[in-house]
């Protein structure tokens, strides 16, 4: 599959639309990114409800993925862009593309595998 054939275009723009390519991301990206989300699980995983606000609990997320968002925005754009370009719902449907791109054939994949296991380990006798 060509490097053409792996990206898509994509439509930013709060008063002007300009449509970008959005490409893969590397291995290595994917790892970073990964990285990232784990530090957005951990914080989530913090909170008290008790005490927090939706408004304090967006804050804090943002704060924890701020400088890593225009990194990742970095990555996958690779034309000249502006953050204030992109609108909430852009940046959402840009990450579910990413994602697609990404990330959900190899989960696919991987639950495949999981089920190849299991059913091999069905076939095997065990001792009694």
């Amino acid at each position: 599959m060509s490097l053409k054939e792996k990206t898509r275009q994509f439509t930013i723009g709060i008063t002007e639309e300009k449509e970008v390519t959005i490409y893969p991301l590397s291995l290595g990206d994917q790892l970073d990114l990964l990285e990232t989300i784990k530090a957005i699980v951990t914080k989530l995983t913090q909170f008290d409800s008790s005490s927090y606000s939706v408004e304090s609990v967006v804050s804090d997320l943002l704060e924890v993925a701020a400088g890593d968002l225009v990194k990742f925005l970095e990555k996958v754009i690779r034309e000249d862009f502006s953050i204030y370009e992109i609108s909430n719902d852009q940046l959402y449907e840009l990450i579910m593309l990413v994602y697609e791109m990404n990330f959900q054939r190899f989960s696919k994949n991987l639950k495949s595998l999981f089920k190849m296991k299991d059913n091999l380990e069905g076939q095997i006798p065990t001792e009694s």
